[in-house]
């Protein structure tokens, strides 16, 4: 199975341009770029997030331009999820054949 991600403060300053609607980090190892080139192209990992409490069928995949890559100070490997539809979201990782998936994350306040 994958690591879940987990989910982490925004730093200070940082991020200010996605904080007027709801956006959350979430921080994983799996997140680590293949190639020093592949700032916010296709990742093999996808995000999957589904509203806090739903079922497993809820779950749709993050876009990938609602989805930013950062390699933070002290965190490692981090994707900002931005424009989120939802403020209290579970969410999982899983590869693009669906065929590993993580467990979901702990319900987070976006």
């Amino acid at each position: 199975p994958l690591l879940v991600p987990e989910a982490i403060t925004l730093p200070e300053g940082r991020f200010a341009r996605f904080t007027h609607k709801p956006c959350l980090l979430l921080r994983s190892p799996i997140f680590k770029k293949g190639r020093p080139d592949d700032f916010d192209k296709a990742h093999p990992i996808v995000l999957d997030m589904k509203p806090a409490g739903s079922g497993d069928e809820d779950y749709r995949q993050v876009p990938l331009e609602n989805s930013t890559y950062i390699d933070l100070e002290h965190h490692g490997p981090c994707r900002l999820i931005h424009d989120l539809p939802l403020f209290r979201v579970e969410v999982r990782t899983r590869n693009q054949t669906m065929n590993d998936v993580s467990a979901a994350g702990r319900p987070t306040l976006t």
